[in-house]
């Protein structure tokens, strides 16, 4: 974990504690400090001070979201109020805490953002094996996959595509074996999984 405060004092309790309940603790100073060192850095949940000189909080997310890393960050503050928060969950913070932290606060927090963060990312890895699936697919693949999505069946997709019927079910079952799956809901499914509703090639 990643604890990014400008306060000294603070930042080291935090630290601390965060090493007493399990995890290990990474301190930076500033948020110019944590970014140079991101790339280095293990991917992990970031504790992030709001109100740091330099660069505040805000800015450090948005240089985040621009380097596309969405690890988990519960943003922190001493002096938080409700349009500060508002802004921290648009950039993309999992949880808005004032500061002092209690040791319980954070004992319940930190396993819970971790693991919504697992859960996140395996539901990510699954989408993104669907699009490469999908996307593997030939361009007539796709358009019979896209036609039986909607329902239709062998004689109304050969119509639609100026296609025989039989070589809409040549592509079908081509399809399938490609998709290494066994029936037409079972490629729908992993259609809607990868969220892919162009052309495969295009």
């Amino acid at each position: 974990m990643h604890v990014v405060e400008d306060e000294a004092g603070f930042r080291m309790a935090i630290a601390d504690l965060i090493e007493t309940i399990g995890f290990r603790a990474n301190p930076f100073h500033d948020g110019c400090d944590f970014l140079d060192a991101l790339d280095g850095c293990v991917p992990g949940l970031i504790l992030l001070d709001i109100q740091m000189p330099h660069r505040s909080g805000f800015e450090v997310m948005a240089e985040l979201s621009q380097r596309a890393c969405d690890w988990p960050i519960i943003a922190m503050t001493a002096y938080g109020d409700i349009p500060m928060a508002v802004q921290a969950m648009r950039l993309g913070a999992y949880d808005f805490v004032q500061k002092p932290i209690t040791p319980d606060r954070l004992k319940h927090l930190l396993p819970r953002a971790l693991d919504d963060w697992a859960t996140r990312e395996t539901v990510r890895s699954s989408e993104e094996v669907a699009r490469r699936q999908i996307r593997a697919l030939t361009p007539r693949e796709h358009d019979v996959l896209m036609a039986l999505s909607a329902g239709k069946q062998n004689k109304s997709v050969a119509f639609d595509l100026g296609l025989s019927v039989r070589t809409v079910e040549m592509h079908r079952a081509k399809m399938l074996a490609r998709l290494s799956v066994k029936s037409v809901q079972e490629a729908v499914a992993l259609l809607a999984l990868s969220s892919i509703r162009s052309c495969a090639n295009s």
